[in-house]
């Protein structure tokens, strides 16, 4: 375990970060990063992005998942993550919830500014077909969107005795924390949903940015022990009340990527107790899990999620699904497009031709 006392850390888009597992003298952490199977074949930059700090007495950290179906997701969530993080060290010391919303909501408006200024100086590869040129092109004018997840944690000083953790994010992915002995997710409300995200041209989409703020220590005794980020294509460690092992980690991400409807994976988990749990390994919950039937059967798990089962092996979340449906959408739209353009190239030769018949 490798110690540290300060850092500045910038996951890179372009190549697969195995989770690593440091340590300082407050915290430990630990991190991993992979692109899908499609954009690994494709040696193309993932989507996902993943930014953090840690010094003595706080961390900060920000995690993105670009939306695929707009202009170039990767472009808005590198562009976000890093914003969010020199947003997070610009806080003052002392917040208050309904500021905070308010103000942030704002600086997300700003942020279209220069980032669709990206998205106007961002290049098309070289030897596009004219149709799916053209497609890209119509993106463009929306821009370029991401979901994301952000957060500090300051621990307690003298001028701040009773410490506090600040959350925000607007979209599915994950943030999930534990106190001395339970989780606490369930404190950020029924509010994860696709419907929201950034985006380059509009700011904030699908409502106002989430905020969640408390102290880490009440009445003399601290409420965190850990806290975890991750995108929506590792939706598998939703299953386990306690995150598994470093070990365990990594086959789960291995396996994620080695299904045909793989997503890019960020992950992040932030722990104040130590990193001992890094490497003691624990069960998925069974609740969360479909039983093996042949019957079909429907529940609902934990996250409230919908089990339908019609064979042993075969089952599959509605989250899951719609997580399949979110991978598949941006192809189906380009072929659309492209469709759409041919049957109106068509229409218009057909015109010509009619009007010099």
């Amino acid at each position: 375990m490798e110690n540290c006392e300060t850092q500045l850390l910038q996951i890179s888009q372009e190549v697969e970060t195995a989770v690593e597992a440091r340590s300082g003298k407050a915290f430990a952490w630990r991190y991993a990063y992979t692109r899908s199977a499609d954009t690994i074949a494709a040696n193309d930059t993932g989507q996902d992005y993943l930014a953090f700090e840690q010094t003595d007495t706080r961390f900060l950290f920000a995690l993105c998942d670009g939306v695929s179906q707009s202009f170039y997701g990767d472009i808005a969530a590198r562009y976000l993550g890093d914003a969010l993080l020199e947003w997070l060290k610009g806080l003052p010391d002392k917040l208050d919830l309904e500021t905070l919303t308010e103000t942030f909501g704002e600086y997300l408006r700003v942020l279209t500014g220069r980032g669709s200024e990206l998205v106007n100086q961002h290049q098309l590869p070289a030897g596009l077909a004219p149709m799916i040129n053209e497609v890209l092109e119509q993106k463009r004018l929306s821009g370029s969107d991401t979901t994301f997840v952000c957060g500090l944690i300051e621990l307690p000083t003298k001028a701040k005795p009773e410490g506090q953790m600040l959350l925000a994010w607007m979209g599915d992915s994950r943030l999930r924390f534990w106190g001395p002995k339970d989780e606490r997710t369930s404190e950020l409300g029924e509010t994860f949903t696709v419907a929201q995200r950034w985006s380059s041209r509009r700011g904030a989409v699908g409502g106002s940015p989430n905020i969640f703020l408390a102290p880490l220590v009440v009445a003399g005794k601290r409420q965190l022990a850990g806290l975890a980020a991750y995108s929506d294509g590792l939706a598998t460690l939703d299953a386990y009340p306690q995150l598994p092992s470093n070990q365990q980690l990594q086959d789960l991400i291995s396996a994620s990527g080695a299904s045909p409807n793989s997503d890019d994976i960020s992950f992040l988990e932030i722990r104040l107790d130590g990193a001992a749990k890094f490497t003691k390994p624990v069960q998925a919950n069974q609740a969360n899990k479909p039983e093996e039937k042949p019957k079909t059967i429907e529940s609902n798990n934990p996250e409230g999620n919908k089990v339908k089962e019609e064979n042993a092996g075969s089952a599959e979340t509605e989250g899951e699904r719609g997580g399949n449906l979110k991978r598949l959408l941006p192809r189906i739209l380009l072929y659309l497009s492209i469709i759409v353009a041919m049957i109106g190239m068509i229409l218009i030769i057909t015109g010509i031709y009619l009007l010099f018949k």
